[in-house]
């Protein structure tokens, strides 16, 4: 009886190790914007904002579910919006591209919102 209680606790540690391994390296770990598993649940409001993660995995899936949205439902999703006049080195090259809209930069990314009537007309991605 000695014995199998050993074996017992050494087949938990076991699997308690390779379910651990599993989250941080398995298929929700990877580079993917179907299967990152931090962005998926960021975008089902289960996770934090973290720009790191979402940024990284924005799609045109996920971009096209946003048009038509409200400054308001844009900014409990992006937490993090600054105006052009915010604007860091980077988003500032890209002024002119942005003059004459209402627009508005997340975070101190390369993604902007452009707004129509209050209401997301599109993002975009400005990079050279």
């Amino acid at each position: 009886m000695n014995r199998i209680v050993p074996a017992g606790a050494a087949v938990l540690l076991l699997s308690a190790a390779g379910l651990a391994w599993l989250y941080c390296h398995g298929p929700g770990s990877d580079d993917s914007h179907r299967t990152n598993r931090q962005s998926n649940l960021w975008k089902e409001g289960k996770a934090p904002y973290d720009p790191s993660v979402v940024l990284r995995f924005i799609n045109v899936d996920f971009v096209n579910s946003l048009k038509g949205k409200s400054r308001a439902e844009m900014e409990k999703w992006f937490p993090d919006l600054r105006s052009p006049g915010e604007a860091n080195e980077y988003q500032r090259y890209y002024s002119e591209s942005v003059s004459g809209m209402d627009y508005l930069w997340i975070g101190d990314s390369a993604w902007g919102i452009e707004f129509d009537s209050g209401r997301v007309k599109e993002l975009h991605l400005l990079k050279g």
